[in-house]
């Protein structure tokens, strides 16, 4: 689908008379507050702020962030802080008493809904921790270089990919593969343990936004958990920080993927 073709980023909501309203975002920033300078005006919402929260469109990437307001936004039931947060297909931004929701273009002419419904009937009851899961081919284990090391296991329908050490060249083809097996698998969310990941180059951040693509398409949430300050340095600058969620724990993470299934 070519730029020119892109569906819009779309924000949903329902005003406090129960009519239904729908905002276009376009590239750039849209501020929502409580205030007529807005672009979104709350102006009967009593728990926001004049000037509460601003999403921020650029090229492909979505993410909001909390303009100090004082009754906080909320994403997904979380309170954000005044750092940027990246927004997904889906996602529930409550602002003041308003909740919206977030719909993100995808790539492709077909919609996700029924691909959500099928996954949300799936029964979640087990949440135990499963065995190491072992990819077809692999022997066991996923082989990652000398670099690199990687265990997969599952947390009820979440899998869980836990790297460790210097993800590069030569760890991200293999990588690359692994992803795309358990993507086609159709996981309840993938869930990227970063907790032991020293650094990453080029290679392994093209190996990481190849997988989101790959999750977009089939609607797999993704999550990345335990980002050490030097691979957060590399997302921050090449400006691709925006494109995952990202939790502080492997517990937030698995509890942010589970909400989202819900």
């Amino acid at each position: 689908m070519s730029q020119q073709e892109r569906r819009p980023v779309r924000l949903v909501w329902r005003g406090p008379g129960g009519e239904n309203y729908e905002r276009l975002l376009s590239q750039g920033e849209t501020r929502i507050g409580r205030a007529n300078d807005n672009d979104i005006c709350l102006f009967s919402d009593t728990k926001a702020s004049r000037h509460h929260a601003i999403v921020v469109v650029q090229g492909a990437a979505v993410y909001v962030r909390d303009l100090t307001s004082l009754n906080g936004t909320f994403l997904n039931d979380a309170r954000l802080s005044n750092d940027p947060m990246a927004l997904r297909d889906r996602d529930l931004l409550v602002v003041g008493s308003t909740q919206f929701r977030i719909r993100l273009p995808i790539t492709g002419q077909l919609d996700r809904d029924l691909d959500v419904a099928a996954l949300s009937a799936l029964d979640d009851n087990d949440d135990e921790l499963d065995a190491p899961m072992a990819l077809a081919g692999d022997g066991g284990g996923l082989d990652l270089g000398p670099s690199a090391q990687a265990r997969i296991y599952h947390s009820g329908r979440i899998t869980v990919i836990e790297l460790g050490g210097v993800i590069e060249v030569a760890s991200a083809l293999p990588l690359q593969a692994a992803f795309e097996e358990i993507v086609a698998g159709k996981p309840g969310g993938i869930l990227l343990d970063l907790t032991r990941t020293t650094s990453i180059d080029s290679a392994g951040l093209g190996a990481f936004v190849r997988l989101t693509r790959q999750c977009q398409l089939l609607n797999v949430s993704l999550c990345l958990a335990g980002v050490r300050p030097a691979v957060r340095s590399v997302l921050a600058v090449t400006r691709t920080g925006s494109l995952f969620w990202m939790a502080d724990t492997i517990e937030a993470g698995l509890k942010v993927l589970k909400e989202t299934r819900q």
